[in-house]
């Protein structure tokens, strides 16, 4: 009697002990994955300053533009943030027009480098290098390259 009352248990156990293993299993949630930060660099040579703006410490301001296309960025889908580099052969740092294409404001004015600003996604700005009459970034813009980096993440 012995005998079977221990095959009994033995094969109880065999299936209980399993089920409750991979009942506790399902239960257990998994972590979500974490975000991947795509990021996409963009370019862009130029040669004169093509805009003029006003920028002091007390004050900054539209100016003028005359600025082709080619200093445009459109954004995809999936990019929130841009960071803004102005590389010139001067060596200074130098002012580069920023705003939302076909708005005059905001109007904002990046002097050698800015990282990580808020922008919408599947939208164009124009970063123009520009002629800054003012104090703040008095070194006009005279020959370089404007890097853009667009990411989903900051």
């Amino acid at each position: 009697m012995n005998r079977r009352l221990f095959a009994a248990t033995a094969a109880l156990l065999a299936i209980a002990v399993p089920s409750a293993a991979t009942a506790n299993a399902a239960t257990k949630k998994k972590a979500p994955k974490k975000p991947v930060k795509h990021v996409r660099t963009v370019t862009m040579p130029y040669t004169n300053p093509c805009a003029v703006t006003l920028n002091t410490s007390a004050a900054y301001g539209p100016g003028a533009t005359g600025c082709a296309t080619g200093y445009q960025v459109t954004t995809s889908k999936s990019e929130r943030y841009m960071s803004v580099t102005i590389t010139d052969a001067t060596g200074q740092t130098v002012p580069v027009t920023f705003i939302e294409d076909g708005a005059n404001d905001p109007w904002a004015i990046i002097c050698g480098k800015s990282t990580n600003i808020a922008i919408a996604p599947n939208d164009t700005y124009n970063l123009e290098p520009a002629f800054a009459v003012g104090d703040t970034c008095p070194i006009s813009a005279t020959q370089g390259t404007i890097t853009v980096k667009l990411s989903n993440l900051p």
